[in-house]
């Protein structure tokens, strides 16, 4: 029994087709620098927002769940690319700011 796929189905089937074709080549072209995807769309993020961004923030703005950025933020801060500082007007308020390492050339 064959299917019939409707165009709205083949239409978004062919997007998520590119989509991921692109994540591939980019993941590949950033395997020198050892970072993922997401850990340079983050890099690009904070740096465009003046290094005054939220775990929260990032993770709105990427469509992410806040944990799974809270954890690659934790190996980011390990490897040297960003640093957590609390924020002193709001305790419960980590902001992220790139490192020296953590700057995009």
């Amino acid at each position: 029994m064959q299917i019939k796929a409707d165009k709205e189905y083949t239409l978004a089937k062919q997007i998520m087709q590119v989509a991921d074709i692109l994540v591939k080549v980019r993941e590949r072209e950033l395997l020198p620098q050892n970072l993922s995807a997401i850990a340079a769309d983050i890099l690009f993020l904070v740096d465009a927002m003046d290094n005054d961004v939220t775990a929260a923030k990032i993770a709105k703005t990427l469509l992410r769940e806040q944990t799974s950025i809270y954890d690659l933020l934790k190996r980011m801060e390990k490897h040297d690319l960003i640093m957590r500082t609390k924020n002193m007007a709001r305790k419960n308020q980590i902001r992220i700011a790139l490192t020296a390492k953590g700057k995009m050339p």
